[in-house]
């Protein structure tokens, strides 16, 4: 859009969801660079584009704790009582969860085994639930420990 001003021509940039405009010296403050674009910029806001991606993380984490859950053989309410039952906490740290807990599988069977925190989820995969792997590991630890 473009305002004559006596001496001085403004030309405005206007995000297509909220409306927004802004003096296109200053776009890129309110506007993300877009190189396909005719003016280089995003057609969006940061503020829609943030609050867009934002929603769609939300989204995103709902549907993978969905399908977890239907891969896991589990209802919510199954979920519900597991969590209640290990009290908040990693069945093998015993560490409260600050993010949602993983929901730990036997990968030839698939069946379920508990709420794990995701350090002690991705220990176990590491190790690819190798106990022989894991009992050298505790030796290593007991025979270099500090003294």
């Amino acid at each position: 859009m473009v305002f004559e001003d006596s001496k001085k021509i403004m030309i405005m940039k206007k995000c297509s969801k909220c409306g927004f405009e802004c003096e296109y010296k200053k776009t890129e403050k309110y506007f993300h660079k877009n190189k396909t674009t005719k003016d280089g910029l995003h057609s969006w806001c940061k503020k829609c584009r943030k609050k867009y991606y934002q929603e769609q993380k939300e989204q995103a984490r709902k549907n993978h704790h969905k399908c977890s859950l239907k891969k896991n053989n589990l209802t919510q309410k199954e979920y519900e009582n597991i969590f209640i039952e290990q009290n908040g906490r990693c069945v093998i740290c015993g560490s409260e969860f600050e993010k949602p807990p993983d929901k730990d599988h036997n990968h030839k069977t698939g069946k379920f085994r508990g709420l794990l925190c995701n350090r002690c989820n991705k220990v176990l995969g590491s190790v690819k639930d190798n106990i022989f792997i894991l009992f050298t590991m505790i030796k290593y630890l007991q025979n270099n420990k500090i003294k």
